[in-house]
């Protein structure tokens, strides 16, 4: 690429601002799977950040995952919370093992916050 950047990684919050749309809200997926549409033509790798799968089922998450791969996407970030709300952890394990499970080529990331000290809540089945 002329600008010299080895790969391009999206983020949650940009496309659902683009979108006039709350990060972390469920909202983005359409729009995540368009821009990594637009973007599977570049000649470096790209990653997508899917906030947290966009379901609660850790095989739609994998097959969401799937199909951004299919696509041409090289990596995608999940992230740990819904709506602001830190989901259960053994949930957000499900969904990364099931994701490596259904794209074992598929470079994956994950967010987790620490809650000591946050703002944010555990879900409620954490406790």
């Amino acid at each position: 690429m002329r600008a010299g950047y080895p790969a391009i990684a999206t983020t949650s919050f940009g496309v659902a601002a683009s979108a006039g749309r709350p990060d972390g809200g469920r909202t983005t997926r359409k729009a995540n799977q368009t821009l990594a549409t637009t973007l599977r033509h570049l000649p470096i790798p790209l990653s997508v950040d899917i906030e947290d799968g966009y379901d609660d089922d850790p095989d739609a998450v994998a097959d969401y995952a799937a199909t951004l791969s299919h696509t041409g996407v090289a990596a995608i970030n999940i992230e740990d919370s819904t709506a602001d709300i830190l989901i259960d952890p053994a949930r957000h394990s499900a969904k990364i093992t099931a994701i490596k499970q259904h794209c074992p080529d598929l470079c994956s990331s994950t967010r987790e916050w620490t809650p000591t000290g946050s703002a944010r809540t555990p879900h409620p089945s954490t406790h």
